[in-house]
């Protein structure tokens, strides 16, 4: 490969070395040879290496996972040969001393001399690993609420609907565009009892969770007995910000212990009547009995 000139990089030769080493981001300079001419303090810190050990390395062999070894090398060729012009921003993983990756945002340009050639390149790289892990674990997390057949709201301070789950649509027939912007009518229902709307509030402004159920109504009109459980959701500083509530629909769970408690006091009657007749049947024997001794 020919990118116009066998100019070497020498730390030396770039005045930055100071400036870069206090930098919160990584700086690497690779050489037309493709080795590492200079790195800061923060790039050593990322790669796990002295610098000692990092200058002079090939950037591509040792510094980038194999299986994009070959493409990120071509990549940069092209861009040395002018072939293409650099990316605005461009990341991709290096691999650390300790055989770890991490992902660094990148942001090139090509160092030429004084004639124009290009002797080299200069990145500023930032580690974005533990956003990209964190982003993740939210789309994560987004998705198990999403497809959760547990009814979701989240809801600020003042009771304000922001989010709903597709279960709480199937559940209560509001659509998102119904009730987010505004007070959630399941969740403060004319149906509800003072007194229960009363321990809610009391609840969840002292940062505790409220567990319970109650009979409301859904936007058909149809009734359904509702468990539900609210919880705080805390900012960094530890103050509520919003409240998650999760709602079940246990009509069918109410329906069984009602019918279990007429089952209950069917036997209770039928066991007193039992014993009521036990009762007339034992005394007549009792005066038989006396009679025959």
């Amino acid at each position: 490969m020919n990118i116009g000139t066998t100019r070497k990089i020498q730390p030396d030769d770039i005045k930055l070395q100071a400036a870069i080493d206090v930098a919160g981001v990584m700086f690497v300079v690779i050489g037309a040879d493709q080795n590492v001419a200079l790195i800061n303090k923060r790039g050593c810190e990322i790669l796990g290496y002295k610098k000692e050990e990092i200058l002079g390395r090939n950037w591509f062999d040792i510094f980038i996972p194999d299986r994009i070894r070959d493409g990120m090398r071509a990549i940069w060729e092209m861009l040395t040969a002018q072939e293409i012009e650099p990316l605005e921003y461009f990341e991709n993983p290096i691999l650390t001393k300790d055989g770890s990756e991490r992902i660094i945002l990148w942001r090139n340009a090509v160092l030429r001399d004084d004639n124009g050639s290009i002797f080299g390149t200069l990145s500023s790289g930032e580690d974005i690993t533990d956003q990209k892990n964190l982003d993740y674990q939210m789309r994560k997390l987004s998705m198990a609420v999403e497809q959760s057949p547990t009814a979701i709201l989240v809801t600020d301070n003042s009771g304000v609907v922001e989010y709903v789950n597709p279960s709480f649509t199937h559940l209560t027939g509001y659509e998102a565009e119904e009730v987010t912007g505004g007070e959630c009518p399941i969740l403060f229902s004319k149906e509800m009892p003072d007194d229960i709307c009363r321990d809610i509030w009391k609840n969840i402004t002292n940062g505790d969770t409220w567990r319970g159920e109650f009979l409301n109504r859904k936007k058909s009109g149809e009734s359904f007995w509702a468990g539900i459980s609210i919880a705080p959701i805390k900012g960094y500083d530890g103050r509520i910000t919003h409240h998650v509530t999760f709602m079940r629909d246990i009509t069918d769970l109410k329906l069984l212990e009602e019918e279990r408690h007429r089952q209950t006091e069917k036997m209770a009657v039928v066991g007193r009547l039992a014993a009521g007749v036990a009762h007339e049947i034992n005394n007549p024997l009792s005066g038989i009995i006396l009679c025959l001794n």
